[in-house]
């Protein structure tokens, strides 16, 4: 039976993914280079992952003068100060959160994204109050699609992985919530690259589309 639902947030609570490429592209502008330049394969493996994974990626692909930890520094500074006044609720995303609070779901998040990012999503959607735990990506050495973010997860929520569900739009995310031994919902998400949801245990097309029935049921 399920008893606790694990939110990801990039791209399935808020619609992040055009900041995250924007703050990418300026970060790489200074180095002479564009995302663009990388192959769409190696971008769409970006979705889901910790943001200081991709950097590395990123810096060892275009051979960059600098260290990983200073351009994901340089990226992060630029990223938060984007993020601030543009963060968009993707749909349906008040609405589960009422419907999981009256089916007395516990709730939580494992995100890639840092404590500060999270900490600011949570504040300026007003949700401080509805998450009983949050793991970042600091917290867990290996991120997504390693399952270490839900396994944690679980672990502060006191609940056994078959008791979690994981919603995720990102394929890495979905293979970290299957590794984990828990059940996962994929999200499709109109505004990334491609995802393959293929191994979750439901695909809906928005978080609107997720009802209490289907949650029994899993």
């Amino acid at each position: 039976m399920i008893r606790a639902v694990i939110f990801d947030m990039d791209d399935l609570m808020i619609n992040s993914y055009p900041v995250h490429i924007l703050a990418a592209e300026e970060a790489l502008k200074k180095y002479g280079h564009s995302l663009a330049e990388m192959p769409e394969n190696i971008r769409r493996g970006f979705l889901g992952k910790r943001v200081i994974d991709s950097v590395k990626a990123a810096r060892e692909y275009f051979k960059l003068p600098v260290s990983t930890e200073e351009l994901y520094s340089e990226r992060e500074k630029i990223f938060l100060g984007l993020i601030r006044n543009k963060i968009e609720p993707m749909p349906g995303l008040f609405r589960i959160i009422e419907m999981l609070e009256k089916e007395k779901l516990d709730m939580a998040i494992g995100s890639s994204g840092t404590r500060d990012y999270i900490g600011l999503v949570l504040e300026q959607l007003n949700l401080n109050d509805k998450f009983k735990i949050i793991v970042s990506g600091e917290d867990v050495e290996k991120g997504k699609p390693d399952p270490a973010v839900f396994l944690l997860s679980a672990e502060r929520l006191r609940r056994m992985p078959e008791e979690c569900l994981v919603l995720e739009d990102a394929t890495n995310g979905i293979e970290a919530a299957k590794k984990a031994g828990m059940g996962v919902i994929g999200v499709r998400n109109p505004y990334t690259l491609k995802q393959d949801l293929s191994k979750a245990d439901l695909i809906v097309e928005s978080l609107d589309k997720i009802t209490a029935d289907m949650i029994r049921g899993l």
